[in-house]
């Protein structure tokens, strides 16, 4: 596949980042606006995400959560390296990612327990967020590479992750 990078700032408009699959003779694609911000490195690395379960899976449906699992643990991997190569970045990148992780613990999570309580809400896609954070960072954690490739690959048992207790201070490590 390949990157076209838009140079002139005028083609770049302000939405929110999204990735669509291959669709015919159409290769996967990343929409996203990027200044070069933190914010906007841990958008591309979670649109990654996107792109490589794209990418490797061979199933045709993949369930929003397990596609969120993907992006999340696409973050990580960046979070990672970043920390092993530029200190002070990474300090800039855990502080968004943290903001961010906040936002998908707290309100996200309030939404989702409220439209469980109610079985006429709509469907929220924001609702696979906490979920998926904390499967990832789980599985971040575990270090276990086959559990990681299975999410890529689109075959991941969401029920085995949901096993064990979770501590949630863990999704924020």
């Amino acid at each position: 596949d390949e990157i076209l990078w838009l140079s002139d700032e005028a083609e770049l408009p302000d939405c929110a980042p999204v990735t669509v699959p291959s669709v015919e003779d159409h290769p996967i694609t990343i929409f996203s606006s990027y200044r070069g911000t933190s914010a906007d490195l841990i958008a591309l690395a979670h649109e990654y995400g996107h792109a490589v379960q794209f990418s490797v899976s061979e199933r045709d449906f993949i369930p929003p959560v397990e596609r969120e699992i993907a992006a999340f643990l696409a973050e990580h991997i960046v979070l990672e390296y970043a920390r092993l190569t530029d200190v002070v970045f990474s300090d800039q990148l855990e502080d968004v990612w943290l903001n961010e992780t906040n936002r998908y613990l707290d309100a996200d999570s309030r939404s989702l327990l409220a439209a469980l309580s109610r079985p006429d809400s709509p469907y929220s896609y924001r609702h696979n967020y906490p979920l998926a954070r904390i499967i990832a960072a789980k599985l971040y954690a575990s270090k276990n590479k086959e559990s990681v490739k299975s999410v890529f690959e689109g075959r991941l048992n969401i029920s085995s992750q949901l096993g064990a207790p979770v501590n949630t201070e863990s999704c924020i490590a």
